[in-house]
């Protein structure tokens, strides 16, 4: 893994790289030490400390952020917690800290110099749920992250899912919030999309307008309804980052179609 690395860092072209899409990013810090010697954060960000072209983000549910406090801060590394309403962590993500946690993980982080970013994500509409939504997004405005990435309930295959939700003793009512059919894109069986749309408009209204807005992996529809302008999303380095630039010159709206911001069909 480390020689890829350093492969991928001699690349010329910045880009950013996640750890914790596939995977928790952080939860197995601990398990990194136990068999190599060394965490997992203390073997990367280094690395990427050491050079100023490209960023590493961890993108994580967890709150294990001991041994990531003891290296020094630095720009390149960024932690980014995926958070919720408390009801919704504490019903449907068992196992894992509830958001309150990973939030004061999350402000443990910036007091020691750290960049932070979240997730809101993903979004269930529960019955009252203005109210738990509101709750995190006063805590995410209070500590001013470098951006906030919105996503909504989503699932490849809500049926298998459910029923290894059943298998494992989960609460698989989380899957009745689900469409019957596939988005747009025919990517993913999402909630309704006006549902979506309110949830989505309901933080973005709310959220401190300094700190900059994205959606995770959703149809360039859902953007437009929202007019959220493509300035990048938590994968990638902002409005600069050649994919980004590579979309752009490629776009029919670089040549002047309906509106002069590119969106990628699923961002």
């Amino acid at each position: 893994m480390l020689s890829e690395l350093d492969e991928w860092l001699s690349d010329n072209t910045p880009k950013m790289l996640i750890v914790g899409e596939l995977q928790d990013g952080l939860v197995f810090d601990s398990a990194y030490l136990k068999v190599t010697g060394l965490p997992l954060t203390h073997w990367l960000i280094p690395k990427f400390a050491a050079q100023s072209r490209h960023r590493l983000i961890f993108l994580t549910k967890s709150a294990e952020i001991e041994h990531a406090l003891k290296l020094k801060a630095n720009r390149q590394v960024v932690f980014s917690w995926s958070v919720n309403a408390e009801e919704v962590g504490s019903r449907w993500e068992a196992g894992a800290p509830l958001p309150s946690e990973r939030f004061a993980a999350a402000e443990a982080m910036q007091k020691a110099g750290w960049p932070i970013r979240f997730r809101i994500d993903p979004m269930v509409p529960y019955p009252g749920w203005r109210g738990g939504y509101m709750q995190a997004i006063r805590r995410v405005n209070r500590l001013k992250p470098e951006m906030v990435t919105l996503g909504a309930l989503r699932a490849t295959s809500a049926k298998s899912l459910r029923k290894a939700a059943i298998k494992n003793g989960r609460d698989d009512a989380i899957f009745d919030f689900l469409s019957e059919e596939k988005d747009a894109s025919g990517f993913k069986y999402r909630i309704p999309l006006g549902e979506q749309i309110r949830l989505f408009r309901f933080v973005l209204e709310h959220l401190d307008p300094a700190i900059p807005g994205a959606l995770c992996k959703e149809d360039r529809t859902v953007w437009e309804a929202l007019a959220i302008p493509f300035r990048g999303c938590h994968c990638l380095l902002g409005g600069e980052d050649t994919l980004i630039e590579d979309r752009r010159s490629h776009s029919v709206y670089a040549t002047g179609g309906p509106t002069a911001t590119p969106f990628p069909i699923l961002a």
